[in-house]
Parts: structure tokens; C-alpha cells; sequence
């Protein structure tokens, strides 16, 4: 069984069956109830304590993750039966709250990840019926949750037409659309490395792994240049993860322990104030230490 060639990142999840146990007959489309690149979904579904996973992912700006390879079931939508029978996909939002819009090159490649996923499993017609008989289902139909959001529900019946309307015609304009995007590129490649590289370095105080600059080189669209903004692609996603959270707290540790002892951090020092959720309590910990009351008064 193949997965979609508009895959532009592969983060295969722990959280799902293998094989699934029934043949590919539905669609079940989710919102991410957030603003997530397809690199921090797969990043969110490889912890296998979470316990969810879905087959693809895709953000706003129109990248396509793949968590879970279609031949397997992905726990998405709090139904076997259902996520046995379907590919499901995770959208991003564009918004928090209200109506959790979705960007248009996000709906744009939707309509694309459907019309190939229909295609490569003989799926002729899609039904929207507007409860869980039809093929295209969305997670509320199985758990008491507002997902994918009045958006997105409010465009089932406008995603089954347009799919169909190009199943009907034997095609899918998603290739030409993806050429015109790959056409005389701004970024090269080895920019997006030095951009992620320096960016690794910055936040992290490494140099990315041949994964992780594989996968955040795959965030970076090749129609922006050197001196665009580009956090939103690789910046945004490291803040938001839990090693930039660890790296940070350590390297406050550090300041703390050479402004307020004068000296590096000891090994348990470093255990147990790694434990700290604030700043501010590592600080007053360590500014009421006996030993911190004794330097400020050595000092003067």
C-alpha cells in the first residue's frame, strides 16, 4: 500500500496498529486546534504517551506530513472502526479560537491529499452525508469534541464536491500546482542549511543532526530568500520544543551560579534545579542560600 507522493516530511509515529486491519474506504479530516508546522505534529506524535497519531499532517503553508504509513491504522479519531477504514489527516490552524480557520494553501492542499488518497485506493465517490454512514467522516462524529471546528465543517460538503469533480475527470491538479510552486527556487538548499544550522546553534547550542536538519530544511518553501523572515519555519518550532525549554532553564542555571555563587553549577545543583518549572524560583533558592549570602558579603 503506497503513501502520497506530496509528502514533504516522513516522522513515522510509535502511536498506531500494524497493519490495519480493514481496507482503505474513508477520509476522516481533524483540525490541530493550533498553529503547528508538520514538523512539531510529528514531533507532539512520536511521544508514545500521548497515545495519537494521524496519517498525515498538513500547515498553513502547505506541507504534507507523514506520521503513519497508510497501510496502518493511526489513532485519530477515538474509533477503531473508523481510523481502521480511514487515512485521516490533521490540519493546522490559522487561528486560535473562533472559528479555527485553516490557511488557503492549507484547504488548497486538502483538497489535493484527498483527491490523491481517493485516487490510489479506488475510492470513486466521495459522501459527505453529515454523521458517520458517508465516507468522509471528522472526529465529532465519534468523541464529544468540536473538531475539525466550524471551519472546516462547514466545508465537507465543498471538499466532497471538488474531490469529486476531479475524480470524475481522472485527475488531480495537484502536480501542476506542486511544479509551479518547484519552479527557479529563491532559497538553495544550502541556504536552508546555513539558516538552520546558525539557528540550531543560536537556540540549542548544537549543530542539528542529519534528521533534524533533514526535516527543518522541509519546513523552509523554496520561494523565499536569505533575507526573508524566516522564524516562523525553523525558529518557532525549536521555542516551542521541550529541548529549547531544557536548554534554556540550563543554561539560566549557569548564569545564576556565576552572579550569585561565583562559580560553575555543581552536578547536583544542575539535577535539582533542572526540576524547577519557573525561573524565578531558581533564583530566590539560590539567592537565600547560605552559600549566595556569603559571597555577596565576601564581596564586600
Amino acid at each position: 500500500m503506497s503513501n502520497s507522493s506530496f509528502v514533504d516530511i516522513t516522522m513515522l509515529s510509535p502511536n498506531c496498529n500494524s497493519p490495519r486491519n480493514q481496507p482503505i474506504r474513508k477520509i476522516t479530516i481533524h483540525h490541530m486546534a493550533g498553529i503547528l508546522s508538520v514538523q512539531r505534529c510529528g514531533e507532539i506524535f512520536s511521544d508514545a504517551n500521548r497515545q495519537g497519531s494521524s496519517n498525515y499532517g498538513i500547515d498553513s503553508e502547505g506541507n504534507v506530513g507523514l506520521y503513519v504509513d497508510e497501510g496502518n491504522r493511526a489513532w485519530t479519531s477515538s474509533n477503531a472502526e473508523n481510523d481502521n477504514q480511514a487515512v485521516t489527516i490533521e490540519v493546522s490552524n490559522c487561528e486560535y479560537g473562533g472559528q479555527w480557520a485553516v490557511s488557503e494553501k492549507a484547504y488548497a492542499k486538502l483538497i489535493d491529499l484527498c483527491t490523491d488518497i481517493c485516487m490510489r485506493n479506488g475510492i470513486d465517490h466521495l459522501e459527505y452525508t453529515g454523521d458517520a454512514s458517508g465516507n468522509l467522516t471528522m472526529h465529532k462524529f465519534f468523541a464529544a469534541t468540536m473538531c475539525p471546528g466550524p471551519y472546516l465543517e462547514a466545508r465537507f460538503p465543498d471538499i466532497a464536491q471538488q474531490v469529486n469533480e476531479r475524480l470524475q475527470k481522472g485527475e488531480n491538479n495537484a502536480s501542476s500546482i506542486r511544479n509551479e510552486k518547484e519552479v527557479e527556487p529563491d532559497m538553495t538548499q544550502e541556504e536552508k542549511a546555513l539558516y538552520t544550522q546558525c539557528t540550531f546553534v543560536e537556540l540549542l547550542g548544537r549543530l542539528a543532526d542529519e534528521n533534524g536538519l533533514k526535516n527543518y530544511c522541509a519546513q523552509i518553501p523554496d520561494d523565499v530568500s536569505w533575507e526573508d523572515d524566516l522564524s516562523s519555519y525553523v525558529d518557532d518550532n525549536i521555542r516551542a520544543s521541550e529541548e529549547y525549554a531544557q536548554y534554556q532553564r540550563r543554561q539560566y542555571i549557569d548564569k545564576c551560579y556565576h552572579l550569585l555563587l561565583g562559580r560553575e553549577p555543581d552536578e547536583n545543583g544542575i539535577h535539582t534545579y533542572m526540576q524547577y518549572a519557573r525561573f524565578r524560583d531558581i533564583f530566590k533558592n539560590i539567592y537565600q542560600s547560605e552559600e549566595a549570602q556569603q559571597y555577596r558579603n565576601a564581596a564586600t
